[in-house]
C-alpha cells in the first residue's frame, strides 16, 4: 500500500516490485491495523463503511428479536 495524497498516488505510472526474502509483497488498497482499516489515502471512507455495515446488521437482529423480548428490557 502505498501511503499519500490522491493526486500524488496518481502521477506514479510505474509498477513497484518489493520483496522481502525473495517473497513478493501484495499490493493493497485498504489494510486493518488495531481495529481501524487504513486506505492508500488515510481516509477514513472505507473504516466508515465497515463500522456502518456492523451497526446495519445489529441492528436488524435487534428488530427482529424485537417481538420476542419484554419492553421492559
Amino acid at each position: 500500500m502505498l501511503i499519500g495524497s490522491r493526486q500524488r498516488i496518481a502521477t506514479v505510472t510505474e509498477s513497484l516490485d518489493l520483496s522481502i526474502n525473495g517473497v513478493s509483497l501484495e499490493k493493497v488498497n485498504c489494510s486493518k491495523c488495531l481495529g481501524v482499516e487504513l486506505d492508500e489515502f488515510l481516509s477514513w471512507d472505507s473504516h466508515i463503511t465497515s463500522v456502518c455495515k456492523k451497526v446495519s446488521s445489529g441492528i436488524g437482529v435487534i428488530k427482529k428479536i424485537k417481538p420476542f423480548i419484554p419492553s421492559r428490557s
